[in-house]
């Protein structure tokens, strides 16, 4: 009698059960985790942004600049963006 190789059916459909539960459990991790980083590039944005204007808003009052008629900064910021999205001023001698 020649030896057989291979696996039976029922070896095969306990290996794909494996890693259907497997699966279950780490894509819906995965996908959460992509979705906190990407909430958390958008604040540093946001953090960096205001960091540029607190910054343009200083050196235009060293340089003299009565910054009190410059306008006002609204805080309230609505969704995410990037500063290639967001036009800043930084002249503020020409606002």
């Amino acid at each position: 009698m020649k030896s057989q190789k291979g696996f039976t059916l029922i070896e095969l459909l306990l290996v794909l059960a494996i890693i259907g539960i497997i699966s279950a459990i780490a894509i819906p991790a995965l996908l959460g985790q992509r979705s906190r980083a990407r909430d958390k590039s958008s604040q540093e944005n946001c953090v960096s942004i205001v960091a540029d204007i607190i910054s343009a808003y200083d050196k235009a009052r060293e340089n003299g600049v009565d910054v009190s008629t410059v306008g006002t900064f609204n805080t309230n910021i609505v969704g995410t963006a990037t500063t290639s999205q967001i036009p800043v001023v930084l002249d503020a001698k020409n606002p």
